[in-house]
């Protein structure tokens, strides 16, 4: 999957949780949770597309 925050968010929906990551490189975080699974979007920037793609399973 790719895209943008926005794009992400169309196909899948709300996530459970979205923030900038607090490490100063304005790293900008989408996670959706379910049954105790996480998956993970990591962009460079609220603009930019997908980094990272990280899914833990429980």
């Amino acid at each position: 999957m790719t895209g943008k925050p926005e794009e992400i968010k169309k196909n899948l929906g709300e996530p459970s949780r979205e923030f900038m990551d607090d490490s100063g490189d304005h790293t900008f975080i989408l996670e959706y949770e379910n049954n105790g699974n996480l998956l993970r979007f990591t962009f460079d920037s609220k603009e930019r597309p997908v980094k990272y793609v990280t899914l833990r399973v429980q």
